[in-house]
């Protein structure tokens, strides 16, 4: 839950692998500090027939959604809450289905899923 006045959140991932979900509990506009998403590294670029790396546009994206709508997006994108300057809080759910590396005594790394 982001509180009135709750300054944002840095810019974070959530995983290498994975994927994060994100539920709001109520109508999230852009005065209640909306997740903000940023697009402007590499992984999210397009290659062009050239080889080269086409930038997408825009770099970055506010999630502003209505009360029980859904944002998925890789684990791995650079995101943050952003400010909320409006006058009621900002609850939301965050799932977190990453896939995190744990070793075994007598087996070595092995994949599982953790929510």
């Amino acid at each position: 839950t982001s509180h009135v006045k709750c300054r944002a959140q840095d810019w974070h991932i959530d995983g290498v692998h994975g994927l994060t979900v994100i539920i709001p509990l109520t109508d999230v506009g852009v005065r209640q500090g909306p997740t903000e998403l940023d697009f402007s590294h590499s992984f999210c670029g397009l290659i062009e027939n050239s080889g080269k790396v086409k930038t997408v546009h825009p770099t970055r994206m506010r999630a502003v959604m209505p009360e029980g709508s859904v944002l998925m997006f890789n684990a791995n994108v650079s995101h943050r809450g952003s400010a909320n300057i409006g006058t009621t809080d900002r609850p939301i759910l965050v799932l977190d289905c990453s896939l995190e590396q744990t070793c075994l005594a007598a087996g070595g790394p092995r994949d599982i899923w953790s929510v």
